[in-house]
């Protein structure tokens, strides 16, 4: 039996991981006390822990292992270790290792170590068993003897889980159907039916394999016969060939003779059809090259040209090379312009910003002025200093700091004036509160005291009452002792009586001689449908040969069919006659080879067509390659020559448009040119006109005359009025100047754009010339056409042949089809004759119908010997199962006789205690009234100084808020002021005015260097548009002399082509291709009349040869082992048909232990449930408690659970109807009865906190319960009861019975950290 020994804990929950706490688990009590939060319930979730493997609930994410947060720590390492027994005594040690490592915003627990040992004390060695931890959760509970089912909900249940008897009903049923491995059972019941009925399909399918083997034995004689006689005709056929071979040999060397002349005449014809094409296509390139050439040069020959050819390249080059040095200097000028521009846009930006920060510093020094005056008035000698002047702003501050200084000094003033006395009023509250607390709290323990003296007094009363009732019940239980004692002898006569009888020998003895019957039946049955096989299989033969023959006219009559669909002629005559097959089809097959050759030729012919069609696509596609480039380019010149043309002013174009580009360029420059001029002339007379002002000005003050008409100027005023009409006159010329000098700089950006433009037009109209010099579309799509409707002409001759080789072929695969089934035919003829003459007629001395019945009759009289078997063995069962819950009955009674002997020996001791309880509580309620009166008289003092230091304190916020407004209003205007002053010199100290003349200087600078770089890029840009003239010209000579080269080198080529083909037709003239014509045509005749006829054989050689190699084949490989194969799958059904019925006996027999089981489990719990309620509860609403098992409708072998409460004759469903309390009690009572039901192995049970919701009395009661069961229990060395609370009343009772000497206290240090002490008990008492 298993009994634990000690528990180490580790960094689990409130435990730190630098220490490690050991609580030794005594025998047969082990007390753990300590305050709500202090770590007791950890001890409960490691023993759950480190037994099953289960985690406590809500526990996920690493809430088990303490948190490393609270130490400062990243990560933390946990371990629970735990020392016991297993049921074999042996000392074993399981370990559990954890680690939490927290990251950046989650945490993640991983196992680090499990490992199971064994200690061997004979030798100190320690052995490891097991490190996985899927293996350790399931060995551990084999060593304790329990399953993990009862450790989780029986003996280590978390407080949060104890109540799970009144669970939900889903709930309830799961954790039974755990407990008593219900799933276990009707699961291997389960597998036990699904095994019997895959064995039943196996007997079905081993029966028809067994009729399948019959057949192949008889098959595998009939195939020795067949092969010899194949053989023979093999080796006649066989010498017919050698014979034809040689006549062939001969016909082939005469016809490779004839072949080299054959393919030379082919191969002129071929050579002389693809020259003409290619002089045809030659010719037609040449004419369009004609119509394509500008000018066709004829004086000169191929070297000048080329030498003209490459004078022109090397000009384009160089006239390239220039546009790109100037197109690059254009492009320089440009950056720079740029670079300046950018430069200018800086100095303005800088200019403005310049102009706003003056501004700023002149709003920001009003600003200060302001704010000075304002601080001046405040000060405190702004009275006696008013008629005399305000000091500079900049001296100001010195006096600004002293005057803060001085409202700061009056708010400290204002503060500590009251202080010291809310101080002493404090001090007296504070000590009057904690008299008035000290009174209140020796109150409320005096009447605590009174009330839990009343409660143990109430409880004494009913212990006395119970047991005056047990008194009475203890004649009825010896009463039961002695029934159930007579009929445990009972039970044990009966059963010796039956062991004695020796029935099952006897049935045993006589189910071996009826299966040796059986054998011997069966094997005369396997005799006798031997010698029925060889019947059957004649039978079917004969019917397949009339099959096949009639297979073979439908194969006739398919070929007829063949030859009228598609028309074909070949072998008509031996199709009508029906004559050999084998000879039609090297008929037809010659036919179709020389169709074959027919349709080559025209494949050959097609592709000539094709190529031809393919050098018209390829024409057509590089003139649309040529004409996309084109269009692509004109588009983008246009786009280009658009943008231009735009930003010039707009000019009406002549009546039938513009003749090119460049002509309507150079009408737009023409129009700039002009406006240009007229803004130069308005230009100059607006200077003239300035100038005369300026000089009639100065000749009016140095002469005092007028200067138009001579008039004297007497007075100053005439002077000054002559001045005022010319400057009225003059006013407006400075902005008519600007403008026209804007619309001068507009002409001429419009003038340069257009005269870049112009090489842009010059372009567009060349590529507007080589578009209109392409061939036309239309011309050459229509020779295209030409080309496919030859091309259509040879598909169709193509489709023709086509179809006849389709026939051909078609017709060829119908007549195989007669030659297969003609074969077929003649094997099966063979295979009938065979048969007929190796049938064994022999008859056995009875029918397979009279050796059936007899086996028959056999096999049920083994079912009823077999059923009388089985109801002794279950009769057996039962008794024996009768007889173990008897016997238990008898100790529960005889046990709960002696518990209430030992509880009626209690009553004096319990009248004397409630004596002295009743003086106790008269002595605490004379305390209580002593205290509540000094708590009255403490609370009127407290009164009276809270509404005294409430009225000082309110003096003193009023002075102190007064002084402290003063003080923020200054601090906020001195912060104005210095903020100002500081902006005010920061702007000063950066002379904007300075920076402000310098970048004017600058922007003059820029704007001379711009006009300079405007200047240069003008006439880059003429010279730019004259180069790409002289490109543009030289291009096109050069493509008239590479096109006349291109037309010369042509010409020359056809030259050769005509040459060529008069030779070609000279040497076919000489050479005589029908004389050799002839000669093939005969030797082919000759060969084609002994390769039918070989053909012919060599089908009836495959054929046989076919035959031959099928019949070895089958002997050798699938009929090899027919008759072992038959004999191992007689013995494989007989073996099969036994299993079933064993398995169907092994299932009634499990389904019948698993309900006996269940019946009397469920009777033994109950009776444990109402003895433990009786005992315990103390109320009179509820007799009894009771779990009720109800089976469900979906199977016999399901029940659902629920807990009952009993009074009287009533029943009622505990859950949802009782109270906290009861529901706490009854679920403790249960697990109770089940550990004393199910844990015979290990006698370990913990109960976490079992006081909750209990009032004192069942408090009291449930101690001497359990005091009463570790009484029974002392003898039993594995018995552990493991109670946690904090109750220490409870934990009193408890201790005081003796059966333990010492206690766990658990509390927390000041870390925080949970601490495990041992502590005595009598100490406790003290």
């Amino acid at each position: 039996m298993s009994t634990l020994d000690k528990l180490l804990i580790r960094g689990i929950r409130s435990f730190g991981a630098d220490t490690a706490y050991v609580v030794e688990i005594y025998t047969p009590l082990t007390l753990i006390l300590g305050a709500n939060g202090c770590g007791k319930t950890t001890i409960i979730e490691c023993l759950k822990y480190i037994t099953t493997g289960s985690l406590p609930p809500n526990s996920k994410g690493g809430a088990f292992v303490h948190d490393p947060k609270v130490e400062g720590e990243v990560e933390t390492k946990a371990q629970v270790k735990l020392k016991f027994r297993n049921v074999n005594g042996k000392q074993m040690v399981c370990t559990r290792s954890l680690q939490l490592t927290l990251k950046e915003k989650t945490q993640t627990m991983k196992t680090i170590e499990n490992l199971l040992e064994v200690y061997d004390e004979a030798t100190g060695e320690r052995q490891s068993l097991s490190g996985k931890c899927a293996s350790l959760d399931t060995e551990l509970p084999i060593h304790l003897g329990v399953s993990k089912a009862v450790l989780e909900n029986v003996i280590f249940v978390h407080q949060e889980e104890s109540n799970w008897p009144l669970a939900e009903p889903k709930v309830l049923k799961d954790k039974f159907d755990d407990i008593f491995a219900s799933t276990r059972w009707t699961k291997a019941l389960e597998e036990l039916t699904k095994q019997k009925k895959k064995r039943e399909v196996d007997l079905r399918t081993d029966r028809a394999n067994l009729e399948l083997r019959k057949e192949r034995r008889a098959r595998y004689l009939a195939l020795e016969s067949q092969r010899q006689v194949t053989a023979r005709r093999l080796e006649a056929v066989h010498d017919r060939m050698q014979e034809i071979d040689t006549e062939s040999a001969r016909l082939m060397a005469e016809i490779d003779a004839l072949l080299p002349a054959m393919r030379q005449g082919q191969a002129l014809a071929t050579e002389l059809a693809g020259v003409r094409e290619t002089r045809r296509v030659l010719l037609e390139v040449q004419v369009e090259t004609k119509n394509r050439i500008v000018q066709l040069i004829d004086d000169d020959d191929d070297d000048t040209l080329r030498a003209a050819l490459e004078s022109h390249r090397a000009s384009v080059m160089h006239s390239s090379q220039s546009l790109t040095s100037i197109q690059a200097r254009i492009d320089m000028l440009a950056a720079e312009r740029a670079t300046l521009a950018e430069s200018m846009s800086w100095n303005l930006t800088q200019k403005g910003g310049l102009a706003r920060e003056l501004e700023r510093l002149e709003q920001l020094k009003a600003m200060r002025r302001d704010l000075a005056a304002v601080l001046v008035a405040d000060m405190p000698f702004a009275a006696a200093a008013a008629g005399m002047p305000r000091p500079p702003d900049e001296s100001l501050r010195p006096m600004l700091a002293e005057r803060l200084r001085e409202a700061e000094h009056a708010v400290q003033d204002a503060r500590s004036k009251h202080s010291g006395i809310i101080a002493g009023l404090q001090t007296e509250l504070t000590a009057a509160q904690t008299r008035e607390q000290v009174a209140k709290q020796r109150q409320e323990e005096a009447a605590m005291v009174v009330t839990r003296d009343s409660h143990l007094m109430s409880a004494k009363q009913k212990d006395l009452d119970r047991l005056a009732l047990e008194q009475a019940d203890m004649a009825t239980l010896q009463e039961q002792v002695e029934d159930i004692t007579k009929e445990v002898t009972e039970k044990q006569a009966q059963l010796r009586t039956r062991t004695e009888a020796q029935q099952q020998t006897r049935l045993r003895r006589a189910l071996e001689e009826l299966d040796a019957q059986i054998r011997m039946a069966n094997e005369e049955l396997q005799m006798a449908s031997r010698d029925a096989e060889h019947r059957a299989q004649l039978a079917a033969r004969e019917k397949d040969a009339a099959a096949r023959a009639k297979a073979m006219d439908a194969a006739w009559d398919a070929v007829e069919s063949v030859c009228t669909t598609h028309g074909v002629r070949a072998g008509r005559d031996l199709i009508t006659a029906r004559g050999s097959s084998v000879m039609l089809e090297a008929t037809v097959a010659t036919t179709a080879e020389t169709a074959r050759n027919s349709r080559r030729q025209l494949d050959a012919k097609l592709a000539e067509r094709a190529r031809i069609k393919t050098v018209a696509e390829e024409r057509i596609a590089i003139a649309q390659q040529q004409r996309g480039v084109l269009q692509t380019q004109i588009a983008h010149k246009e786009r280009e020559f658009a943008t231009v043309a735009m930003g010039a002013a707009y000019i009406p174009a002549p009546a039938g448009g513009y003749p090119s580009a460049t002509a309507e360029m150079d009408a737009k420059l023409a129009h700039i040119a002009g406006e240009i001029a007229d803004g130069i002339k308005q230009r100059k007379f607006f200077d003239v006109m300035e100038l005369m002002a300026d000089r009639y000005r100065r000749e009016a003050e140095e002469t005092h005359q007028c200067p138009l008409c001579r008039r004297e100027f007497v007075e100053a005023e005439d002077v000054v009025g002559f001045e005022e009409v010319l400057d009225l006159t003059t006013s407006d010329l400075p902005e008519e100047i600007a403008k026209i000098d804007a619309k001068l700089a507009g002409l001429d950006a419009q003038q340069e754009r257009l005269r870049g433009g112009r090489a842009v037009a010059t372009h567009l109209d060349h590529l507007r010339q080589q578009m209109a010099a392409l061939p036309d579309p239309a011309k050459e799509h229509e020779k295209l056409l030409s080309a496919g409707r030859a091309m259509q002409d040879v598909k169709q001759e193509l489709d023709i042949a086509d179809r006849e080789l389709m026939g051909l072929d078609t017709l060829l695969v119908a007549i195989r089809d007669v030659v297969r089934a003609e074969a077929d035919a003649n094997k099966l003829r063979g295979d009938v004759d065979y048969l007929r003459n190796t049938a064994n007629m022999a008859q056995s001395s009875k029918t397979m119908e009279e050796i059936s019945t007899e086996l028959g009759r056999l096999q049920e009289q083994r079912e009823g010997l077999q059923r009388d078997l089985t109801k002794e063995i279950t009769q057996m069962t039962n008794l024996q199962s009768d007889l173990s819950s008897r016997q238990s009955s008898l100790a529960r009674l005889q046990q709960s006789v002696n518990d209430k002997a030992a509880a009626l020996a209690q009553r004096d001791s319990i009248k004397a205690a409630i004596k002295k309880l009743n003086e106790d509580i008269n002595q605490s309620r004379q305390q209580a009234e002593a205290f509540s009166r000094e708590a009255r008289e403490a609370h009127d003092h407290v009164d009276q100084l809270s509404v005294q230091l409430v009225r000082n304190k309110s003096e003193s916020e009023q002075t102190v808020s007064a002084a402290q407004s003063v003080l923020d209003t200054l601090r906020m205007r001195v912060a104005q002021f210095n903020s100002v002053h500081d902006q005010v010199e920061t702007i000063e100290r950066s002379r904007p005015l300075d920076s402000m003349q310098r970048i004017e200087a600058d922007l003059c600078a820029i704007k001379a260097k711009m006009d300079g770089l405007n200047a240069d890029e003008t006439q880059f840009r003429d010279d730019v548009a004259k180069i790409q003239l002289a490109i543009n010209e030289l291009s096109a000579q050069e493509s008239n002399i590479r096109q006349n080269l291109e037309f010369r080198a042509r010409e020359r080529t056809i030259a050769d082509k005509n040459q060529q083909l008069v030779d070609l037709e000279a040497r076919i003239r000489d050479h005589d291709a029908l004389s050799y014509s002839r000669q093939m045509n005969a030797l082919q005749e000759q060969l084609s009349t002994f390769t039918a006829e070989k053909h012919r054989l060599d089908g009836e050689r495959g054929q046989q040869q076919a035959q031959l190699e099928r019949a070895v084949e089958d002997i050798e490989g699938e009929y090899k082992n027919a008759e072992k194969e038959y004999v191992d799958a007689r013995v494989k059904v007989r073996v099969t048909d036994l299993v079933i019925g064993d398995l169907e006996q092994y299932a009634k027999a499990l389904d019948i232990a698993i309900m006996k089981y269940h019946t009397l489990k469920m009777k033994e719990l109950n009776e444990i449930i109402r003895e433990l309620w009786v005992n315990t509860y103390k109320g009179n609403d509820i007799d009894a408690i009771e779990i009720r098992a109800d089976k469900e409708t979906r199977g016999a072998r399901a029940f659902s659970y629920r807990v009952v409460m009993i009074k009287g004759d009533a029943e009622l469903e505990m859950r949802g109807r009782c109270s906290a309390g009861q529901k706490v009690l009854s679920c403790l009572i249960i697990r109770l009865a089940l550990a004393e039901c199910f844990c015979l192995n290990c006698g370990v049970l913990a109960l976490d906190e079992p006081t909750t919701n209990l009032d004192r009395a069942n408090t009291e009661a449930l101690a001497e319960s359990l005091a009463r069961i570790l009484e029974n229990r002392r003898s039993q060395v594995n018995f552990q009861l493991i109670v946690i609370t904090h109750d220490e009343e409870f934990m009193r009772l408890l201790g005081r019975a003796e059966y333990a000497d010492y206690y766990w206290n658990v509390s927390k240090d000041e870390n925080q950290h949970s601490v495990v002490e041992r502590v005595a008990i009598q100490s406790r008492a003290r």
